[in-house]
């Protein structure tokens, strides 16, 4: 519990530049494919072919550019989601120490707001009992 705020520093640290690393990729991803898109609708039209846009997007998608920016920034997605969920973990269990905090400063555990409030009949119950018992205990234990 101590520990708590130090290690959802770090959590957060490391969250922030998974998330960072992601944005970078995924820019570099739309920029490849930018670049990609150019460059195969220069070589089509090169051919002297009729150059539509789904032609242009199916060879962006098909290039290996193509396949390892959007590897490269898949991966860096699932690490940065990771960090994020590992985060919300240490935001719930920050919640959940605060919430047995306040229980417990508020005597929720106490046995008295379990039991309830005695009257002046429990206590005599209570005390005919334990009477009862502590004579029991003492006639097996005089032999």
């Amino acid at each position: 519990m101590v520990r708590q705020p130090e290690l959802y520093w770090h959590v957060a640290d490391h969250y922030a530049i998974a998330v960072s690393k992601r944005d970078e990729l995924k820019e570099e991803y739309r920029r490849i494919d930018a670049e990609l898109a150019i460059e195969l609708r220069d070589s089509i039209e090169d051919e002297k072919k009729k150059c539509t846009e789904a032609m242009v997007q199916a060879a962006v998608a098909s290039h290996p550019k193509h396949m390892e920016a959007r590897s490269a920034f898949m991966e860096s997605s699932l690490k940065a989601d990771r960090w994020q969920a590992l985060k919300e973990a240490f935001e719930q269990r920050g919640w959940a120490l605060r919430e047995l905090c306040r229980m417990f400063l508020a005597s929720y555990y106490a046995e008295s707001s379990v039991e309830g409030k005695e009257t002046g009949e429990t206590r005599r119950v209570k005390y005919e009992q334990q009477r009862d018992e502590m004579a029991e205990f003492r006639r097996k234990n005089r032999r």
